[in-house]
């Protein structure tokens, strides 16, 4: 062993596994003795207005969310004894199981549910301790994983929905976004040392957790879930959003005081191309005027995207848990969950787009491309990647798709973008490197040509995956702004072929955020170098072995130890 192996040792040393097992009996016993309180005799407290029963009226009395209080109310309260068992009986099988260590996992997976469940209750009453309930989520989480970093995300998850305005309180937001990040990646070193069949349900269970914390919170960081109400608003009273700004004297009547003040850029029409004006529509019809059904909507198509994302690890031959590099990133937990972005839908034609076509099904990834385009225009630049030496046949059937979902607005002409061509020329929000080095619209716009045009040449030969990274991740870099929600069209790709560089960036994007921290908004020099830091070191780790190499090799990442043609 070499003097620097011996030097830090220490950092690699297997810790004793019988400290673990006797704060796993200790935990057990705290179940039991909190069991011990829900006595039947007194049917849970309800005849003394003691135990159960009071515990339950304070969550009412001094609720953290009002779904919750209506359910206590109207289902618990009514069936009060049924649930009184079902307590006592669930808080004895955590303990039976921690104390005497027979189903574990299982035991511990109930504490999380259970703990979780009285953390959202009792986090609003006066005078309790609110890490009191953070320990109570953590200790299970440490018996399920041995390491508690994947409940540390679930902690921050819903540390952030309890924020009443997260673009008011940046700082806040960038500490706890930092902390989630931070439990993001011991979670998925932990991970990497687990093995079992439950594992993959753990990382599942987590990611679920996750969002449905976010899920409850209003979206504040962005707004821009009110502006697809809005439009759904114009287009039921049978207007186009693309003839008229919410701002426009006729729409008066339409202006309320519960969406229409949440609006960014009133003086505009829409941006939002028309397969996202349909399905704006069709939410709109099924819950009017709900920004949560918005994020509702928005949320079940990224679960969509993640079932589509393991179908892909499967069909490639990785491990189906590298979906947590996916499932438990947090910029795709704030941006889809938190702020319900409409990038969720265009991720997931993207990912079906390359699945179908991995599995040589080019014109159906055609077709599904076509539909991405038609919610958001960014899709299409992975059409001469996707369909590379494929013939024109399947590009015949993107036109199609994207032509028809145009026809109904054909007559508007160019008015059919919208204010999209005000966006790109006139909207200033955390700039790409072309546009931070030659401010000028244009020259953005045919650098991200020439890029989309190049990287199917440069990169033949490499994995599709990689390929793919290798665009999208240029496309992103070179954008005329770099919104945080931008970067999601990557995050999939990086569960086939991580990268420490790109995960890292998809955490310091967040400092972009910055720009709420004083007046005049504006992101600080400091921040942009914090956010663009892990990629000019992993531009510079990347590209060192290929000095004196064959160019067309410095746009490709080497392979992945462990996978096939990815």
């Amino acid at each position: 062993m070499t003097e620097a192996r011996r030097a830090f040792g220490w950092l690699t040393a297997t810790a004793p596994l019988w400290p673990l097992g006797l704060a796993r009996i200790l935990y057990g016993i705290l179940w039991w003795q909190q069991s011990k309180w829900k006595v039947p005799s007194d049917d849970f407290g309800r005849r003394s207005g003691g135990g159960l029963w009071y515990w339950v009226q304070q969550e009412i009395q001094y609720p953290t969310l009002t779904a919750y209080k209506d359910f206590l109310q109207n289902v618990m309260i009514p069936h009060w004894t049924f649930f009184g068992w079902m307590t006592l009986i669930t808080e004895t099988f955590i303990a039976v199981t921690l104390i005497l260590g027979l189903g574990t996992r299982l035991g511990s997976l109930v504490a999380i549910g259970m703990a979780a469940n009285i953390t959202i209750g009792i986090l609003n009453v006066p005078h309790e301790w609110g890490w009191t309930y953070v320990m109570l989520l953590t200790l299970p989480a440490l018996f399920l994983l041995t390491d508690a970093g994947s409940l540390g995300l679930v902690g921050a998850s819903l540390a952030l929905a309890r924020v009443a305005n997260l673009a008011e309180a940046p700082r806040t937001f960038l500490v706890l976004y930092g902390a989630a990040f931070v439990c993001y990646g011991a979670a998925l070193w932990a991970l990497a040392r687990l093995r079992g069949r439950f594992v993959l349900g753990t990382v599942l269970v987590v990611a679920v957790a996750c969002r449905l914390t976010l899920l409850v919170a209003p979206p504040t960081l962005s707004t821009d879930a009110y502006r697809y109400v809005w439009d759904a608003r114009v287009a039921s009273a049978g207007i186009s959003p693309y003839a008229r700004a919410p701002s426009a004297p006729d729409l008066a009547a339409l202006r309320d005081d519960r969406i229409y003040p949440h609006l960014n850029h009133p003086t505009w029409q829409t941006v939002y191309p028309p397969g996202a004006q349909l399905f704006f529509r069709v939410v709109y019809a099924l819950a009017p005027d709900s920004a949560m059904a918005m994020k509702t909507a928005m949320g079940l198509a990224e679960l969509a995207t993640l079932a589509v994302l393991v179908s892909l690890l499967g069909a490639l031959g990785l491990p189906l848990t590298r979906v947590a590099v996916y499932a438990w990133n947090p910029l795709v937990l704030v941006e889809v969950w938190s702020s319900g972005h409409l990038d969720a839908l265009a991720v997931l034609s993207i990912v079906a787009a390359v699945r179908l076509a991995i599995g040589g099904r080019r014109h159906a990834a055609a077709a599904v491309l076509g539909l991405g385009t038609l919610v958001k225009l960014y899709p299409a630049t992975l059409l001469l990647l996707l369909l590379d030496g494929s013939g024109v046949a399947p590009l015949a059937t993107f036109a199609l798709v994207v032509v028809a979902g145009y026809a109904p607005f054909a007559h508007l002409g160019l008015g059919a973008l919208g204010s999209l061509p005000q966006y790109v020329t006139t909207e200033f929000f955390n700039p790409g490197l072309v546009r931070t080095l030659i401010d000028s619209p244009a020259t953005t716009m045919l650098a991200l040509g020439a890029w989309v045009v190049l990287v199917p040449l440069l990169t033949r030969g490499a994995s599709f995956v990689a390929r793919v990274i290798v665009l999208v991740g240029g496309i992103i870099v070179a954008s005329p702004n770099i919104f945080p929600w931008y970067v999601l069209p990557l995050v999939p790709f990086l569960a086939v072929r991580p990268s420490a560089a790109w995960i890292g960036f998809t955490g310091t994007v967040a400092f972009a955020y910055t720009f709420f921290l004083g007046q005049p908004w504006a992101i600080p020099v400091w921040a942009r170098v914090v956010e663009f830091l892990p990629l000019v070191v992993g531009a510079g780790w990347a590209l060192k072995p290929y000095v004196g190499a064959d160019r067309r090799e410095w746009l490709i990442a080497r392979p992945v130890r462990g996978g096939g043609q990815q």
